[in-house]
């Protein structure tokens, strides 16, 4: 046991003759954390963008809402947990926006091509840009 504290001594005393900076396991996790959220919003917003491309004035299934309301949800909860991201926060908040205003048409009327249509132009920006991430 000595001798692997001695070798992470040298070690770290390398690194700061180096003036190479430790990694920060706080950093690392806050990313981790990061990229499980992002991959998570990606799935919601590509599940609503399947949803609302069947969707339809004359019909609509009950698990539709739910889908919606799941990816407003993540859109909602990111513009919270990542501020810094101006561009992706105001396509967020479109998405917030439109598609609200279609689950509300959902589920008490009325539902009109125009609401599915922004909704879908939402979506479709939202998942663009948080495609272009990585």
């Amino acid at each position: 046991m000595g001798v692997c504290k001695n070798l992470l001594a040298i070690c770290e005393l390398d690194l700061v003759a180096q003036k190479v900076p430790k990694p920060d396991v706080r950093n690392s996790i806050l990313w981790e954390e990061g990229r499980v959220a992002s991959i998570d919003e990606e799935l919601a917003a590509k599940q609503a963008k399947t949803v609302i491309s069947t969707l339809s004035i004359f019909a609509s299934n009950p698990n539709t809402v739910a889908t919606l309301r799941n990816a407003k949800d993540k859109a909602a909860l990111a513009m919270t947990t990542f501020p810094s991201e101006r561009l992706l926060n105001d396509a967020r908040h479109t998405v917030v926006i439109f598609l609200s205003d279609l689950i509300h048409a959902l589920e008490y009327g009325p539902l009109t091509q125009e609401k599915i249509g922004k909704a879908k132009g939402a979506i479709g920006d939202w998942l663009n840009l948080l495609e272009a991430q990585h």
